[in-house]
């Protein structure tokens, strides 16, 4: 009978969580329209004491995608090691895409020798030492809305971050691809 109802217990857990991790997806969701319809069209604030750590041959590009990243945060640089992977399949869909990876932090050594440590490519990074960007533009200060794409003159198209969802990695392809 004691089986019984540890089964039973079991049961239950994984039912609520599968619920609750069903909330939370439709809340992000929700939040996500909503970001779109609040800032669609709205131009995004470059501070001019932002420097990128590599030369970048042309930014004059049809789209842009940009990436707000916390560089004291050490646990965080394996999603940049994830976007590395992102950034050859998008290239691969348009190679009209120019990339910022806009990396704040007052340590810029920390994050210079982190961004080496998981050979990101310099040419990709922004270093915002001053914390200007995330200052100007608050709304990205969520790990689901610390991406976007831009058009050519960085207004924003779409926010949302495609890391970990494949129906907004395949948003950003259709994005890039004209399709929509």
């Amino acid at each position: 009978m004691k089986f019984h109802h540890i089964l039973f217990l079991i049961t239950l857990f994984y039912i609520s969580c599968d619920d609750s991790s069903k909330k939370k997806v439709s809340e992000l969701n929700a939040k996500i329209t909503q970001y779109n319809t609040e800032f669609k069209s709205k131009k995004v604030d470059f501070d001019p004491t932002m420097r990128r750590l590599g030369d970048y041959p042309n930014s004059n590009k049809d789209f842009k995608i940009v990436v707000w990243h916390n560089g004291d945060c050490d646990l965080c640089y394996s999603k940049l090691k994830k976007w590395k992977l992102l950034v050859s399949d998008f290239n691969k869909v348009n190679n009209n895409i120019s990339y910022d990876f806009i990396v704040s932090g007052e340590h810029t050594n920390h994050i210079e020798k982190s961004l080496s440590k998981i050979e990101f490519p310099r040419e990709l990074a922004v270093l915002d030492s001053m914390e200007t960007f995330i200052q100007k533009n608050e709304f990205l200060n969520h790990p689901a809305f610390n991406s976007m794409i831009l058009d050519k003159d960085d207004k924003i198209i779409f926010i949302g971050s495609p890391l970990n969802s494949e129906s907004l990695k395949n948003h950003y392809i259709n994005i890039i691809n004209n399709s929509l």
